[in-house]
C-alpha cells in the first residue's frame, strides 16, 4: 500500500503540469458558488437600503409617540432617557425630542400647528428673520414654516421672529406630519414649549425620532426586527401609550425580496460549476492514456485490483483537494465569511465528491460500450428534468423561504444532457466531414483529411472537448439571453406600470387632476403632448343569483391604447389599433349646454318642491364632473358655481332628494312609532338656459337621479381578462357599481393583462363608460386620473413637479424603468450573468488549445511517422489545426441551441424578476442576435487564434524529432 500511494504522489510531483488544469479547474468551480454568495448578502443589503430609500422620510425613521397634556419636567426627562435607551439598541443614530399640538384656530377663521424640537437650528433654515431664542411660560419665540403668518389669539404668548424651511427631513414627518399648506408655528426645545402657560390644558403629542440604521438592520434582519419588538414591549410597559413606529414590515418585504431575487444566483453558478468540473475531466482525458499505462505497468507486476483502485483514487483525489482547498482560500481572502453562508458550503463539498468521482472514471473506466453510457446518462438528465419539470414553475412564493431544487437541477442537466449529446453527435457528422474534404484539391484537402481522419478514429478527445465546448457555448448564450430578458422585463414591467411616459392622480389631499388644472394646461407643458383620460370604479359582476365577483373597471381614451409600447408583450394581444378600434363607442349626446364664463345657474320650476333639496350635475369638457347645490325661492332655483366654467359645460343631470329634515322626520315615525309617511312623489317642470325638462319622482329610497336629455342606453363594449370572461353569460356581463342598477358590458376582446390594472379587469371607453356611470350616480364618471404622452417625456415630469402641479401624484415610466434597473438586485444579476459568460468564454478558449496540445502529444508517434514520410510541417500544423476548427464546427451550434432553450426554460420556468417580485408582464425571451454573436464570435474566435498559433510554433525543427515513446 505504502508503495502504490508513494508512486501516486511522486507521479503528481514529477509531472505537476498535466494536473494544475485539474488543480485551476477544480478551484474556480468551488470559488464561483463563493462568489455568488458574498454578492448575495452584498446586493441584500444594497437592495435593503434601496428600498428604504425609495420609501417617504417618515417611513425611514423610528418614531415613538405619547400623546398627553402637558408633563412635569421630571416626568417628561424620565421619558425622554427612558426612550432613547430603548432607540440606541436599534440604531447608532441620535433621536431629536419633538412635540406637537393638535391643530388650533385662529382670529380670522383659518388654523394653524404649533409645535417643538430640541435642536431646532439643526433641522431648520431660516429665510428671514432670526432662529428663537428664548421659550418661558408666558412668551414663547417661534419660528414660522410657511409664507402667511396666522392671526394668533390675544394671550397665546407665541411670537414669531422669522420665517424658515425644515431641513430635516425626518422634523415632524410620519405620524407627526401637520397638514399641508397650514403654517407650522416651532419654538426650540420641547420642554419649555410644553411649560406655555397658556397651553397646558391644550392636547399635544410628545414624540422622538431617529434615523433608521440599515447597515444594523440589513446585517441581521430577523434580529433586529425581534430587538424592534422588545423595545416596543419595553416602551409600552414603562408607560401606557408610548409607542414605537418603525418601518418593521418595509424591512421584512424587502429582506424577503432580497432574498427572493438572490436564491435566483443559483441558476448560474450550477451551470458554472457543472462546466468547470467538465473542465478538469478534459484535463483528466489528457492524462489518461499515460495513467492507463502506469495502471498497466503496475497489473504486470503483481498489484491486485484494489492497490490499482488506490493509485487511481490518490490521483484523482489529491489534485480535486488541493484545487478545493486553493479555491476555498481565494474566496475568503477575496469575498470573506459570507462567501460561505448559506448552502455554498453544502454545495461546495458536492463539487468536490463529483470532481473526484469523474476524475476517477474519466482515468481509468473503460466501458465495452461508452456510446450506451453517455445514451443512459443524457436519458436519466431527460427523465429527472421531466420529474422536476412536473412539480411546476419557479413562484416568488417558492423560493420565498428556501432555495427551490430546480434553480440549481434545471442548468446542470441541461448542461450536461446538452453537452454530451453534442459531443454523441460529432462521431456521426465527423465522416460526412472527411467525405467532403476529398473535394478539395490535394495539397489544401490532404492536412484536413488526415485531421478529421484521425479524429474519427480516436474521438474520444474531440468528444470531451466538443461536449465541454458545446456546454461552454451554452452558458454564454444563457447568461446573455438570460441578462437581456431581464433587462427587457424591467421596461416592460415599467411600460405595465406607467403605459404611457406619465401618469398623474389625486395626491395627498385628494384633488383631481382636472381640478388643478384643465386638460389643455396638461398638453401645454410640453409641446406635443397628447393626454388620455382615465375613470376608474371597481364593479361587482353577476354569476349568478348568489355570487358575484369583482373587477377593476377602467375607462380609457382608445387612442391611448395605440401609444402603449410592446403591446404584445404588455397586454399579450395582438394589435392595438384593433383593441382601440373594438372598445370605441359613441356616448349619448345628453343634457343641456352651459356656455363658457357661466358663474350662476338658474331655473323656473313647476311643481311641488316642499321639503325637495335639488342639486345640478355639471360635466365640462375635460371630463370633469362637479355639483352645483340649488337654493330655492318660491319656485325658481339658483345655484352659484365655485368658479365660472372656462370651456362649453353640460348640464347632464339633476340629483333630487328629500331634504336632511324630512328624512329625519320619515326615520322617527317608521323607527319609533312604527307608522309609515308618504313617500316624496311629483312631476317636476324646470325651464331654464334656453331649455324645458320634465320629469316624475319617486323618491322611495330618499333620492333619484333624473337624467337630462336621457337616451336608450347601448350595452357597453368591453375588454375582459379570462377569468372575468367566464362571468359571462350570451357573452355580457352586468357590471353593478355600488350597488347601483348594473351596466350591461358586451366582450369584444379577452386579453390575458391590461396595463395599470390588477389581474381582474374591464376596460372600457371612457366617454361610454363615464356617462354610464353618472347615469348612475352622477360623480362617479369624473376623471381620476390622466396619461401624457410626450416627445419629451423628461421636460414633462420636471415642468409636473412645480406648483400646482406638484399636488398630484406623479409617476413616470422612465423613473419607474430607471428604479427597476438601478436596483441592486438587478445589478448584481447582471454582474453575475456577465462574470459567468467570461468565465465559460475563458475555459472553451482554453480547451481549444489544450485540445491542439494534447493531440500533438498524443499524436506523437504518427506525426513524426507521417513528417519522416514527406509531409510538410505546414501540413502538419493544418492538421492539428483543422481538428480544432472541426470541434468548434459541432460544439458551437449545439452550444447555440443549448443556449437558447436553456434561456426559453428558465424564462417560462423561473417566475421571479431581476427585483425578487413576480413578472407582470410575463418575462419574455429577449436575447440580442447581434450583441450575443459578437461576445461568442469573440471568444470561439481567441480560442482558434490561440489554437492556431500553437500549431503554427510547431514542428518548426529543420529535422523531424524523434518522440521519447519510440
Amino acid at each position: 500500500m505504502r508503495a502504490i500511494l508513494s508512486l501516486a504522489l511522486a507521479r503528481l510531483y514529477r509531472g505537476p503540469t498535466r494536473w494544475l488544469l485539474i488543480v485551476a479547474g477544480v478551484a474556480v468551480a468551488t470559488l464561483l458558488p463563493m462568489s455568488a454568495a458574498a454578492t448575495a448578502a452584498a446586493t441584500s443589503t444594497k437592495a435593503l437600503a434601496h428600498g428604504l430609500a425609495a420609501l417617504p422620510p417618515g417611513e425611514q425613521s423610528l418614531i415613538v409617540s405619547y400623546p398627553n397634556l402637558a408633563m412635569e419636567s421630571a416626568q417628561l426627562n424620565g421619558m425622554d432617557s427612558q426612550v432613547r435607551s430603548q432607540l440606541a439598541k436599534l440604531t447608532r443614530h441620535p433621536a431629536r425630542a419633538q412635540m406637537l399640538f393638535r391643530e388650533m384656530g385662529d382670529t380670522a377663521g383659518g388654523s394653524f400647528f404649533l409645535g417643538a424640537a430640541d435642536d431646532l437650528a439643526s433641522g431648520v433654515e431660516v429665510t428671514s428673520g432670526r432662529l428663537p431664542a428664548s421659550c418661558t411660560p408666558q412668551r414663547c419665540e417661534v419660528l414660522l414654516i410657511g409664507q402667511t403668518p396666522p392671526k394668533m389669539p390675544d394671550g397665546l404668548g407665541v411670537e414669531i421672529v422669522g420665517t424658515g424651511v425644515r431641513t430635516d427631513p425626518l422634523l415632524l414627518t410620519g405620524t407627526f406630519e401637520p397638514k399641508r399648506d397650514i403654517p407650522l408655528l416651532l419654538a426650540d426645545g420641547v420642554a419649555k414649549a410644553s411649560a406655555i402657560d397658556s397651553l397646558t390644558a391644550f392636547q399635544r403629542q410628545y414624540g422622538w425620532v431617529a434615523p433608521l440604521d440599515v447597515e444594523r438592520a440589513s446585517a441581521d434582519v430577523d434580529g433586529y426586527l425581534d430587538a424592534s419588538r422588545q423595545a416596543g414591549d419595553d416602551l409600552s410597559r414603562y408607560s401606557v401609550g408610548l409607542h414605537l413606529t418603525a418601518p418593521d414590515e418595509v424591512l421584512r418585504s424587502e429582506h424577503d425580496r432580497a432574498q427572493r431575487s438572490t436564491r435566483r444566483f443559483d441558476l448560474l453558478s450550477g451551470a458554472a460549476t457543472a462546466l468547470l468540473v467538465g473542465f478538469a475531466v478534459i484535463g483528466a482525458v489528457g492524462a489518461r492514456r499515460d495513467h492507463r499505462a502506469v495502471v498497466a505497468l503496475v497489473r504486470r507486476r503483481g498489484a491486485p485490483a484494489r492497490r490499482l483502485f488506490t493509485l487511481t483514487a490518490v490521483t484523482a483525489v489529491i489534485p480535486v483537494l488541493i484545487g478545493t482547498v486553493l479555491g476555498v482560500l481565494l474566496g475568503l481572502a477575496v469575498f470573506g465569511t459570507t462567501a460561505l453562508s448559506g448552502t455554498t458550503s453544502t454545495q461546495i463539498a458536492v463539487t468536490t465528491v463529483l470532481a473526484a468521482v469523474l476524475l476517477g472514471a474519466a482515468l481509468s473506466w473503460a466501458p465495452e460500450h461508452p456510446w450506451r453510457a453517455v445514451d443512459a446518462v443524457v436519458v436519466a438528465g431527460i427523465v429527472v428534468a421531466a420529474v422536476a419539470l412536473a412539480r411546476g414553475a419557479v413562484t416568488v412564493q417558492a423560493i420565498n423561504q428556501r432555495t427551490d431544487p430546480l434553480l440549481v437541477a434545471l442548468p446542470i442537466i441541461a448542461i450536461v444532457c446538452g453537452g454530451l449529446l453534442a459531443g454523441r453527435l460529432f462521431p456521426l457528422v465527423a465522416p460526412l466531414g472527411v467525405r467532403l474534404t476529398r473535394r478539395l484539391p490535394g495539397a489544401a484537402g490532404l492536412p484536413v483529411r488526415l485531421g478529421l481522419s484521425g479524429a474519427v478514429r480516436r474521438p474520444l478527445r474531440a468528444v470531451a472537448t466538443v461536449a465541454f465546448l458545446a456546454a461552454a457555448t451554452g452558458i454564454v448564450l444563457f447568461a446573455g439571453g438570460y441578462r437581456a430578458t431581464l433587462q427587457q422585463g424591467a421596461v416592460d414591467q415599467a411600460t405595465f406600470a406607467v403605459p404611457l411616459d406619465v401618469s398623474v392622480r389625486s395626491g395627498q389631499n385628494l384633488r383631481r387632476p382636472l381640478d388643478i388644472a384643465d386638460e389643455s394646461a396638461y398638453a401645454r407643458l410640453v409641446p406635443g403632448t397628447l393626454t388620455a383620460r382615465v375613470v376608474r370604479a371597481t364593479a361587482g359582476i353577476r354569476v349568478n343569483a348568489a355570487e358575484t365577483k369583482a373587477a377593476e373597471v377602467v375607462g380609457v381614451t382608445p387612442e391611448a391604447l395605440t401609444r402603449i409600447p410592446a403591446w404584445d408583450r404588455v397586454t399579450g394581444g395582438d394589435d392595438a389599433a384593433r383593441s382601440a378600434q373594438l372598445i370605441t363607442a359613441a356616448a349619448p349626446d345628453r343634457g343641456w349646454r352651459v356656455p363658457a364664463g357661466t358663474k350662476n345657474l338658474a331655473f323656473d320650476v313647476l311643481g311641488p318642491l316642499d321639503d325637495l333639496k335639488i342639486t345640478a350635475w355639471l360635466r365640462d369638457a375635460g371630463g370633469r364632473d362637479f355639483a352645483v347645490e340649488l337654493i330655492r325661492s318660491g319656485q325658481r332655483l339658483t345655484g352659484e358655481l365655485a368658479k365660472a366654467t372656462t370651456t362649453e359645460a353640460k348640464l347632464f343631470a339633476l340629483n333630487i332628494a328629500e331634504t336632511a329634515d324630512y328624512g329625519q322626520r320619515r326615520q322617527h315615525h317608521t323607527g319609533e312609532g312604527g307608522l309609515d309617511v308618504p313617500v316624496l312623489s311629483g312631476r317636476l317642470t324646470v325651464t331654464g338656459l334656453g331649455n324645458t325638462f320634465e320629469t316624475d319622482y319617486e323618491l322611495a329610497t330618499g333620492r333619484m337621479v333624473a337624467l337630462i336629455g336621457a337616451t336608450p342606453e347601448t350595452e357597453l363594449p368591453v375588454i375582459v381578462d379570462p377569468v372575468t370572461a367566464t362571468a359571462a353569460t350570451g357573452g355580457k356581463l352586468q357590471l353593478s357599481v355600488q350597488g347601483s342598477a348594473p351596466v350591461t358590458g358586451r366582450i369584444v376582446q379577452v386579453l390575458p393583462r391590461f396595463p395599470a390594472t390588477g389581474d381582474r379587469f374591464v376596460v372600457a371607453d371612457v366617454r361610454a363608460l363615464a356617462d354610464a356611470l353618472d347615469a348612475r350616480e352622477p360623480g362617479t364618471g369624473s376623471v381620476s386620473e390622466l396619461w401624457l404622452s410626450s416627445p419629451d417625456p423628461d421636460a414633462l415630469r420636471q415642468n409636473l413637479a412645480k406648483s400646482p402641479y406638484d399636488q398630484l401624484t406623479v409617476r413616470s415610466r422612465a423613473q419607474v424603468e430607471d428604479q427597476l434597473a438601478t436596483d441592486p438586485l438587478a445589478v448584481g444579476a447582471a454582474r453575475l450573468l456577465w462574470t459567468g459568460a467570461l468565465v465559460a468564454l475563458g475555459v472553451a478558449a482554453v480547451a481549444l488549445v489544450l485540445l491542439v496540445i494534447a493531440e500533438r502529444r498524443d499524436d506523437a508517434a504518427e506525426l513524426y511517422a507521417w513528417e519522416s514520410d514527406g509531409l510538410t510541417p505546414g501540413a502538419l500544423r493544418g492538421l492539428l489545426f483543422a481538428r480544432a476548427t472541426a470541434v468548434v464546427a459541432v460544439a458551437v451550434p449545439c452550444g447555440v441551441l443549448l443556449g437558447l432553450l436553456l434561456t426559453r426554460l428558465t424564462t417560462a420556468l423561473v417566475l421571479v424578476t431581476a427585483v425578487g417580485s413576480a413578472p407582470r408582464p410575463p418575462l419574455a425571451l429577449a436575447a440580442s442576435p447581434l450583441q450575443l454573436a459578437a461576445v461568442l464570435g469573440a471568444g470561439v474566435g481567441l480560442g482558434l487564434l490561440c489554437a492556431g498559433l500553437v500549431a503554427w510554433r510547431s514542428f518548426r525543427t529543420p529535422l523531424p524529432v524523434r518522440p521519447e515513446a519510440l
